[in-house]
């Protein structure tokens, strides 16, 4: 509503003004808590896109170098780190690193249950096939020879985000 003064001049009255600018707060408080999940989703979904990218970079730098890379999980740490595994004893010495450890964003963790995430690392061989020694000790069950080790990444809601690594170096992400 716009109001006429005696001058000809035209205008929003205060209230008016007020008025929008209670409507204009009001949207933004309630669209808020949409907004930060929309971005704790985002930066879980960035995460495992990453991950997914490095674990595939390990692979080429593997052919592309005609040696032995890998790609080792510090669970407890929240990161992990592309080697070159020069000597093949399937551990990143001093001199092997690719990467600095590349650390997951905030509330993004590994899963630490061996089912759901059965390598803490993966070395690719020159030629691009994936060797995975399993997390424990106990008897490897056929699914890992079949299908190949599984990482899980775990955001703050809860959401679990896998990846298949299979015996030819593909990488499949599930969820």
């Amino acid at each position: 509503m716009r109001s006429v003064t005696k001058k000809g001049q035209s205008g929003f009255s205060l209230l008016e003004l007020l008025v929008v600018l209670f409507v204009a707060t009001l949207t933004l408080l309630i669209g808020m808590p949409a907004f930060s999940r929309m971005l704790r989703e985002l930066r879980a979904e960035g995460s495992v896109q990453e991950f997914a990218a490095n674990v595939q970079l390990a692979k080429s730098e593997a052919v592309l170098r005609n040696q032995r890379v890998g790609v080792i999980v510090e669970t407890s740490a929240h990161e992990y780190q592309l080697f070159r595994d020069m000597n093949s004893n399937n551990v990143p010495d001093s001199g092997e690193a690719i990467t600095s450890r590349i650390p997951l964003h905030d509330g993004v963790q590994f899963a630490s249950d061996a089912e759901k995430s059965n390598v803490r690392i993966a070395i690719f061989t020159a030629i691009g096939k994936l060797i995975a020694p399993p997390v424990s000790s106990d008897p490897v069950p056929s699914s890992y020879l079949a299908l190949g080790p599984m990482i899980t990444l775990i955001d703050q809601n809860g959401t679990e985000h896998s990846f298949r690594l299979h015996p030819n170096g593909l990488v499949e992400i599930n969820g």
